[in-house]
């Protein structure tokens, strides 16, 4: 028992150590994002919608990913650098190449293949990460701009389940169809993130940070006052 107790207190002291390292990176690296979460927490905080971890009325981001040991700077806290172009795992390529087409139209930027994904919804960024329930408190470098749609809660989720012209080469798309595709590209918004409640949220940033949630009650208690 002694030993166990010796143990835990080590483990406690890392714990302290390790976030003392958090606390200092994003305060300088991701200040930009702190000061909006403190803000909306503050003014828009009485917002109902599930965070499927922790306090429903805490608006945190969340983002899976498949983690690896590059780029850990302490336990439980990665710094992430997104892919320059990025293939859709799951997205047509040749519908991704349109929709960043039309992104580039209307904001300059392709935000398919150059955006990070993220969400208020834990179980909704949780499909995404290395195994099923798994994701990480997300936070994008200063200078970071950000996307969404409000009628796109998951954008690949929509064009496979609810766009009956979806599995149809393009080439072959009608009026109707090629009108329909380009009010999904229209409808997206920059800013507005206290209105977003399950909607995906497409960040342009040049790089990020995953917190594990180990850490979920500390960023509060420390960050959001």
């Amino acid at each position: 028992m002694k030993h166990l107790q010796t143990y835990k207190l080590f483990e406690s002291i890392e714990t302290e150590i390790n976030f003392d390292k958090v606390v200092e990176v994003l305060s300088t690296e991701c200040s930009e994002f702190l000061d909006l979460l403190e803000k909306l927490n503050i003014e828009e905080g009485k917002i109902n919608y599930t965070n499927g971890y922790g306090n429903s009325t805490t608006q945190c981001l969340y983002r899976g990913h498949k983690l690896w040991d590059d780029g850990n700077i302490v336990k439980g806290f990665w710094k992430i650098k997104p892919f320059e172009n990025r293939l859709s795992r799951d997205t047509k390529s040749d519908i991704s190449k349109l929709l960043d087409e039309g992104f580039e139209k209307n904001f300059g930027i392709p935000l398919r293949s150059k955006g990070v994904f993220a969400s208020k919804d834990w179980s909704i960024a949780s499909d995404y990460g290395r195994h099923r329930n798994e994701a990480f408190l997300f936070f994008p470098k200063n200078g970071f701009r950000y996307f969404w749609n409000p009628e796109v809660d998951d954008l690949f989720t929509l064009l496979r389940d609810e766009i009956s012209w979806y599995e149809k080469d393009p080439f072959f798309w009608n009026s109707s169809e090629k009108r329909e595709f380009q009010q999904i590209i229209d409808g997206y918004q920059e800013g507005g993130i206290q209105y977003v409640k399950y909607q995906e949220i497409t960040f342009i940033c040049d790089e990020y940070y995953l917190l594990d949630l180990d850490y979920y009650y500390k960023f509060l208690n420390y960050f959001i006052k």
